[in-house]
């Protein structure tokens, strides 16, 4: 059993490099090891965003984004793959000239992998075939921020466009509209997550605004529809979002994220059981 976790870390003011952490059992203990990922050429500003492991073959891919400085107006989409311990970038397809980056990764075996964040003003979707990134039109204006998949023609991308929720579907062929719910009163929302159990069992996790008030935002999928759960707004809290989200179950997921009380941000767990 292991557990790869990944972001970034500023060595100097306005530079970020890239971070990566694996837990392993070893010796009757839980132990997390720091792993070294490529910094891509003289980049001064690299970042990891999301990552996923897959048990055959054994090994993980993680994804984000590299510009030359934190001041570049251009920057380039960036995948890595780690195997054994051995950190290897591989090749991404970006657009030139503009803002590219890569938010989360989904992958269901070692030849199929989806990768989903923004390019330009619009969201981005890259898929792997077990030999080549390659680039996958969307027509979605915003972002994608999360992305999972069951089967290589089952995977749901939840981010936010026009200052709303949006969701997506992947049948194997192009990115399919669904429509989830919009909360009562909310003037915005976003996806931040998603979790899919399988292609009729789906979670995703964010915000939303209503009445001047961020709100957390749970909602369900049963593979008809999208439906909202009911999430508590801390005792006290001016603002709330969930930021993550893993449901091992049916019946039992734990989101996490951040709340604010009396101008104090502080960590947020819910549990739906």
């Amino acid at each position: 059993m292991f557990c790869e976790a990944v972001g970034y870390y500023t060595p100097k003011a306005e530079t970020r490099k890239p971070f990566a952490m694996r837990m392993a059992y070893e010796s009757g203990l839980y132990k997390w090891t720091i792993e070294k990922p490529v910094v891509p050429g003289a980049d001064e500003f690299t970042e990891l965003n999301g990552v996923t492991c897959t048990t055959s073959p054994s090994y993980c891919v993680a994804v984000g984004t590299t510009k030359a400085t934190s001041a570049s107006t251009t920057s380039k989409t960036l995948i890595e793959k780690v195997s054994g311990g051995v950190w290897s970038q591989q090749t991404s397809p970006s657009t030139e000239g503009v803002e590219s980056r890569l938010s989360d990764v989904s992958c269901t075996s070692g030849t199929s992998c989806v990768a989903v964040g923004r390019v330009g003003a619009g969201a981005l979707s890259e898929f792997y075939n077990g030999t080549e990134w390659k680039q996958v039109a969307t027509g979605v204006t915003g972002l994608f921020e999360s992305v999972s998949c069951t089967a290589t023609t089952a995977c749901t991308a939840v981010g936010q466009g026009s200052g709303k929720l949006i969701v997506r579907r992947w049948n194997g062929t192009s990115w399919v509209m669904q429509l989830p719910v919009s909360p009562t009163g909310s003037t915005a929302s976003t996806g931040t997550e998603v979790t899919c159990r399988s292609a009729t069992e789906c979670v995703l996790v964010g915000s939303y605004t209503a009445e001047g008030t961020v709100r957390s935002l749970a909602e369900r999928w049963n593979g008809t529809a999208w439906s909202q759960d009911t999430v508590p707004l801390p005792k006290g809290s001016t603002s709330a979002t969930l930021l993550g989200v893993s449901c091992p179950a049916s019946t039992f997921c734990a989101a996490v994220g951040n709340s604010t009380i009396s101008g104090v941000t502080t960590m947020l767990v819910n549990i739906y059981s």
